[in-house]
């Protein structure tokens, strides 16, 4: 339990473990909100690849790991059709 952690780190690993499991709906959550990502209009390119590569990582974590193939054409399809 959280409450019962008596030091930094202690916490860091039940927060962890209470929110990047592994399970199934997580990562279809995940892997909905990366795959529908879409760059905005006030969103700078560097933030917008950053924003993709958090997701990307947080996928990692928990097992979800994408090809580099994959994780191209999600970034490309998250482009506006200007680019």
């Amino acid at each position: 339990m959280i409450i019962r952690q008596a030091k930094t780190i202690g916490v860091c690993e039940a927060l962890a473990k209470r929110h990047l499991e592994g399970g199934f709906t997580n990562r279809l959550f995940l892997m909905n909100i990366l795959f529908n990502s879409q760059m905005n209009s006030n969103e700078t390119m560097e933030q917008h690849v950053n924003k993709l590569n958090i997701m990307v990582e947080e996928l990692d974590a928990i097992g979800a790991k994408m090809p580099p193939k994959v994780k191209v054409l999600i970034f490309l399809m998250s482009l506006p059709n200007s680019y």
